[in-house]
């Protein structure tokens, strides 16, 4: 499988949120460990299909996805 962010959109207050996948090449993190999501803006992240969260699987605790600053 592809290793992807998943990440609410749309809503307020937690509802009528959905969820989508954005591929963590598209993610990166600030030197103060804020989440900066490079190519997507809100409108493309409401525009992507939401995803079936009976289909995500969760990495292992000690799995590295990146080096943060």
């Amino acid at each position: 499988g592809k290793l992807a962010g998943v990440i609410g959109v749309g809503g307020f207050l937690g509802m009528n949120e959905y969820t989508v996948a954005v591929p963590l090449s598209d993610m990166d993190f600030t030197r103060n460990g804020q989440l900066k999501l490079n190519t997507r803006t809100e409108a493309a992240l409401r525009s992507m299909p939401e995803i079936d969260e009976d289909m995500i699987k969760p990495l292992q605790d000690d799995r590295l996805i990146g080096n943060s600053v």
